[in-house]
């Protein structure tokens, strides 16, 4: 994509996520998304066919960019060296949610939560598989749905309290939740 294909989905995304704070997605029309964008018609539809692709695609790219194999130092914070322990994955998710609460906001907080924290689980899920060896005390498939569900619940909880916790304390969290499945 070019800067002003970038430029012009971020715009689509900041619409879309203004509205989703104020109204519930069965509410929100694709009129109201490019008059908030400031946006052409054709234009939208160059990027997205209805409201739903542009929800998935939302939602795709931040599960992307938190499940990339190769991190960087990010503005702020840093697991680049150690992304594969348990417990800095999780911060850095979480730091992540908070990060980008300014464009994910609605997501994470109107009706469509439910269908984000959905599929975060599952791109978390993914991770686990390839990334965690789960104790034999439970069977393997339960535990990794168990630590990947927590990891949904801790999430849920930190949003709900706006954040108080510290990322690092709320993997903390998350760590004592799931430690006999590890």
């Amino acid at each position: 994509m070019d800067r002003r294909e970038i430029k012009t989905k971020a715009s689509i995304y900041a619409a879309f996520n203004t509205l989703l704070l104020k109204k519930s997605f069965s509410q929100i029309t694709i009129q109201n998304i490019i008059d908030k964008a400031n946006i052409g018609r054709s234009t939208f539809y160059s990027h997205f066919e209805t409201k739903e692709d542009l929800l998935d695609s939302v939602c795709k790219d931040f599960y992307e960019h938190i499940m990339e194999e190769h991190k960087g130092k990010e503005k702020t914070h840093d697991f680049s060296h150690s992304i594969n322990d348990l417990q800095n994955f999780a911060c850095h998710i979480l730091y992540h949610i908070r990060d980008s609460s300014f464009s994910i906001g609605g997501l994470i907080q109107g009706d469509t939560s439910n269908y984000f924290y959905d599929g975060l689980q599952k791109a978390f899920h993914s991770w686990c598989l390839t990334n965690l060896k789960p104790t034999k005390k439970i069977p393997e498939e339960l535990s990794l749905a168990f630590i990947s569900g927590n990891l949904v619940t801790i999430c849920k909880w930190w949003v709900k309290n706006e954040y108080k916790e510290t990322p690092e304390r709320a993997s903390l969290y998350y760590l004592d939740s799931i430690k006999d499945c590890l």
